[in-house]
């Protein structure tokens, strides 16, 4: 049986050896390269040819740098992020990187397993703590943002602002969301655009808030198929 490699960077001791210990216990998975450090990450993970990226920029010895480099030269490579609880601006920052999946060190085993399933077969997961907390931060706002602020007028979204709500939510890019809906790339940047100034947010991360905390999707943990 041809097992699926997993490469762990880590600069956390005891996680490193936990991470290893649980895949070990998995028949379909095998760890295929670990880097406790950014000198160390950059030096193996090229030649270690994983299916998927377990890491923590949290952690000593890494940041977001590493994240972002694996985004920009290894794009189709999976990316799940195992952190520490961090503040509301840096968990944003995690979410607008691209990252397959999003879980904290504090989850249990078997949603870490579920994490390590879905984002190997191209869904997006992010646990339910991580949406819990960026959702609480922004309940307060939730009712006067962007040019809703002054009047508190609901927020007027159509069917089809739902619908790129909903595939923005779940991972896909602007030019995927045009393929489905048979539209161009250029009216769902518009449509991007529009949501955005509807909505009060300026990112990515804002709109998956938007779509959680209005039950556009499973408010517990954020499970969507990328796959086409």
């Amino acid at each position: 049986m041809v097992k699926l490699r997993i490469f762990i960077a880590d600069g956390n001791f005891l996680s490193r050896s936990g991470l290893t210990s649980l895949i070990g216990d998995l028949k379909n998975y095998a760890v295929c390269g670990i880097a406790e450090n950014a000198d160390a990450f950059s030096n193996t993970l090229f030649n270690s040819h994983p299916d998927l990226l377990i890491i923590d920029h949290t952690s000593s010895g890494f940041s977001m740098e590493q994240v972002s480099e694996v985004k920009n030269i290894y794009p189709g490579l999976p990316v799940l992020v195992i952190s520490a609880r961090e503040q509301k601006e840096e968990m944003i920052k995690v979410l607008d990187s691209g990252v397959t999946g999003y879980v904290l060190k504090e989850c249990g085993r078997e949603e870490i397993i579920e994490a390590m399933a879905s984002v190997l077969i191209g869904e997006k997961f992010f646990c339910n703590k991580i949406l819990e907390f960026l959702v609480d931060q922004n309940r307060d706002r939730s009712c006067c943002t962007g040019k809703n602020c002054e009047n508190c007028d609901p927020v007027r979204v159509t069917d089809r602002e739902i619908e790129i709500i909903k595939l923005i939510a779940g991972g896909y890019t602007n030019k995927e969301i045009a393929a489905k809906l048979y539209l161009s790339s250029h009216t769902v940047h518009t449509h991007r655009k529009n949501i955005m100034s509807k909505i009060g947010v300026n990112n990515t991360a804002g709109i998956v808030m938007y779509a959680v905390r209005e039950n556009l999707l499973d408010s517990n943990r954020l499970q969507v198929s990328t796959a086409n």
